[in-house]
């Protein structure tokens, strides 16, 4: 390897929580920082946070596919990780992608390893043996977790993520409050969950306003986040909305059960609500469901989704259909309003497809295409090695 040249520098954490284990993106990068230094190479970092390399689409990987498109470009001589399964656990995924690079001239170094010459039969083995056994270290640990999480449904412990109303001595909001909370550490880690005294009351008054008053998922929220409740996240406390309050009245965990693959399991964690309650509210959630299923939203195509950005803080507007009947009519909205998190300068800004549509067409109306656009369509279509058909 030559001195001089520009390699990647790539790392990688499945999950953010490995940052305080030991195995962070900072402490890979380090690594091939030195690595890099010492060969005298220019690097170019690309460090993927919280992204499994068990998934086969690369686009999922929002780094991985950047470095990809830069070798593809010709930018990196070659790319180095710390381990091989930093790359990839899924062994079609490493076979292509450094079959890839061989083809584009671009070297490939695991320092665990050592560098590898694409174009010896030795080398090839063995990156598929490393790759093939990348692969059997995932499925055995997939296996041993999802053996672990049946061993706790079937204890009764609740499996995931811990539900708004409960506690389990190690909550993140409780870690930093002043004064301490009294709950914190207290409940062993194979014990059931415990009611939160400040939360639990409020899973209680979302159930029991939902059935008494037949009220919507927006008004819940407001009455919760006047009452002083708020959703718990990873990220702290936030207001209630909609959408976090339909995860909530959906949830049958409340009512003293685990669920673990489609089964229900009774649960050693106390019920917040009756079975009666939870199946009552259901039933409206379904009688609600099968009304709004009385307009046909096969034909609600919206033109851009997952397009428009709003101009006050660049987040992606959700499609939604405004009014009702012959007054109804599709636009996009931001949705700072609902995280609550988020700064906007315009966080009510409301658009209507119609107009956007009125305008794109004027802005396409406006391209001409040249009279031999067939031939040079074919002709780049056939510089990349495709049979051109009749257009």
């Amino acid at each position: 390897m030559a001195t001089g040249e520009t390699w990647g520098l790539y790392a990688r954490v499945s999950d953010p929580k490995q940052d305080l284990e030991g195995l962070s993106v900072d402490a890979q990068l380090l690594a091939l920082q030195e690595w890099g230094k010492s060969k005298g190479h220019t690097i170019r970092e690309y460090p993927d946070r919280g992204k499994s390399a068990w998934i086969e689409d690369v686009n999922k990987r929002p780094e991985f596919k950047r470095m990809l498109d830069d070798a593809r470009a010709g930018l990196l001589n070659g790319v180095a990780v710390t381990h091989i399964d930093r790359f990839s656990r899924k062994l079609i995924v490493t076979l292509t992608v450094l079959g890839e690079f061989g083809k584009c001239g671009v070297g490939f170094v695991s320092l665990e390893n050592a560098s590898f010459d694409f174009s010896r039969p030795a080398d090839r083995l063995l990156l598929a043996v490393l790759g093939a056994f990348a692969q059997y270290y995932s499925d055995e640990l997939s296996n041993k977790i999802r053996r672990g999480l049946a061993l706790r449904a079937s204890k009764g412990l609740k499996v995931g993520s811990l539900e708004f109303g409960y506690c389990n001595g190690r909550c993140v909001d409780c870690k930093h409050c002043s004064p301490p909370c009294p709950r914190w550490e207290t409940v062993p880690k194979d014990q059931p969950a415990i009611l939160h005294p400040d939360d639990a009351p409020g899973v209680l008054l979302a159930f029991t306003t939902y059935r008494r008053a037949n009220a919507s998922y927006d008004e819940i929220a407001t009455t919760l986040n006047n009452a002083g409740y708020r959703s718990r996240t990873p990220h702290g406390r936030v207001l209630w909305n909609k959408h976090s309050v339909a995860e909530m009245l959906r949830n049958i965990s409340y009512t003293g059960v685990v669920m673990f693959n489609g089964k229900e399991i009774p649960g050693k964690h106390p019920a917040i609500i009756s079975r009666e309650l939870f199946d009552e509210v259901q039933a409206i959630r379904r009688k609600r469901s099968s009304h709004a299923k009385l307009y046909n939203r096969r034909y609600r195509v919206y033109l851009f989704n997952g397009l428009l950005r709003c101009c006050g803080c660049m987040r992606l507007m959700r499609a939604q259909t405004k009014g009702e009947g012959k007054y109804a009519r599709k636009c996009y909205h931001c949705t700072s309003h609902e995280l609550h998190q988020v700064a906007c300068t315009k966080p009510s800004v409301w658009l209507n497809e119609a107009l956007l549509a009125a305008q794109f067409e004027q802005i396409i109306s406006q391209f001409r295409l040249p009279e031999d656009w067939r031939t040079r369509v074919c002709e780049l279509i056939s510089a990349n090695g495709v049979p051109v058909r009749n257009l």
